[in-house]
C-alpha cells in the first residue's frame, strides 16, 4: 500500500488534489476534517478537542498522530485500496519525526508531495474563495461550517506554515522521499503532474540519523 503526504501552504488546492485522488482508489484522511467531525462525538476527547478549536489553538499533536496510526494499521488490515493520501499531516516537525517511526516500524514506502505556489498566487485564490465563500453564506443564510476565509485567519494561518509547517519539507527532502509540483497551473495540469511523479517508485522509508526518537509505535 502506498503511503502519500500531501503538503502545501494554504490555498495551495491540496483539497481539490486529495478529493481526485480519492476517486482513483486512495483513501483520504484530511487532519482538518478529523479533528471537526471528533469535536462532535460527545465525548470526553471530543469535548476537549472542541474546547481547543473553539480557542483557535492548535489540537497536541499526539491525537491526530494517534488517529493516524489506528486508520494506518486498520487500512493495512482490510486492503482494498490503492494508497492512504494524508493531507494535513504531518504539520511540525516533531509529527514528522514521530511519523516516520511509524511508517519504518511497518516497512511501508512513502511519497511526499509538495504543492508549491508564490505567494502572489495564494492571496489571489485566497480572494476567490472569500468571494465565493460570502456568495455561499447570501444564497443559503447559514454561516460557513470553517472559519478560516477570513483575512486575518489566512495570514496567521500562513504564518503558521512558515514556522511550523515548511520545515517539515526540508525534513522530507532529506529523506529522498519530497516531490515538488508546480501547483500554479490548471488543476488537472497539477493532477497529472502528481500522477507521473506518484509512477516513480517508492523506496522504504528511512528517517533521516538525526531524527529524535519517538514513542514505540
Amino acid at each position: 500500500m502506498d503511503i502519500v503526504v500531501l503538503l502545501g501552504p494554504p490555498a495551495v488546492g491540496k483539497g481539490t488534489q486529495a478529493r481526485h485522488f480519492q476517486q482513483d482508489g486512495f483513501f483520504h484522511f484530511s487532519a482538518g476534517e478529523y479533528l471537526r467531525a471528533r469535536s462532535k462525538q460527545g465525548d470526553a476527547l471530543g469535548d476537549s478537542i472542541a474546547a481547543i478549536m473553539n480557542a483557535g489553538d492548535l489540537v497536541p499533536g499526539a491525537v491526530v498522530t494517534g488517529a493516524v496510526r489506528e486508520l494506518l494499521d486498520e487500512k493495512i488490515s482490510a486492503g482494498g485500496i490503492k494508497g492512504l493520501l494524508l493531507d494535513g499531516f504531518p504539520r511540525s516537525l516533531d509529527q514528522a519525526e514521530e511519523f516516520a517511526q511509524i511508517v519504518a516500524a511497518r516497512n511501508l514506502s512513502l511519497k511526499v508531495i509538495e504543492l508549491t505556489a508564490d505567494q502572489a498566487v495564494l492571496d489571489e485564490r485566497h480572494r476567490k474563495r472569500r468571494q465565493e465563500a460570502l456568495a455561499a453564506v447570501v444564497v443559503s443564510g447559514t454561516p460557513p461550517e470553517r472559519n478560516d476565509d477570513d483575512d486575518a485567519t489566512f495570514r496567521h494561518r500562513m504564518e503558521t506554515y512558515r514556522q511550523e509547517t515548511a520545515p517539515v519539507s526540508a525534513y522530507y527532502a532529506g529523506t529522498g522521499a519530497l516531490i515538488q509540483v508546480d501547483a500554479t497551473k490548471e488543476a488537472e495540469a497539477v493532477r497529472a503532474a502528481i500522477c507521473q511523479a506518484l509512477e516513480k517508485p517508492a523506496a522504504s522509508f528511512v528517517p533521516p540519523a538525526a531524527a529524535k526518537p519517538a514513542p514505540a509505535p
